[in-house]
């Protein structure tokens, strides 16, 4: 659901596996904005192997954490030509097993009051490892 839609909030969904059960290591997670943000805040993406029940979309994160894989935290972000850059520190790591699919859930958090810029995009890319 888009920033201010009255919708229940979309976890992301991330294709990890080689197939359903498999696992491997999440080496790193990279998060890009379209906006350089002049104030930019903390980051934690939340993991899950099974798809997480979330709050409407602006509440405040509140979930069972049923299935957490982890968090990695995206701390340190840096402004970069056309966008802001948000990087997990070298070493945060999230070993995963997937559950019925091939496949991971993600909560982006924001880890303190911040209002992102109308329209502003975010990707979400993990590096990652497989067994």
């Amino acid at each position: 659901a888009m920033a201010g839609d009255p919708a229940a909030a979309v976890p992301l969904e991330f294709a990890v596996g080689r197939a359903a059960g498999a696992s491997g290591t999440i080496m790193r997670a990279v998060v890009t904005s379209s906006v350089v943000d002049v104030t930019r805040p903390d980051l934690f993406l939340y993991l899950f192997s099974s798809e997480p029940a979330l709050a409407d979309d602006n509440a405040a994160f509140d979930t069972v954490l049923t299935d957490l894989i982890g968090v990695l935290a995206l701390t340190s972000p840096q402004a970069v030509a056309g966008g802001t850059v948000w990087t997990s520190a070298a070493g945060d790591t999230a070993v995963f097993t997937c559950g019925a699919t091939a496949n991971i859930w993600g909560v982006l958090v924001v880890g303190e009051t911040w209002t992102p810029t109308a329209e502003q995009d975010f990707a979400i890319t993990l590096h990652v490892y497989r067994d």
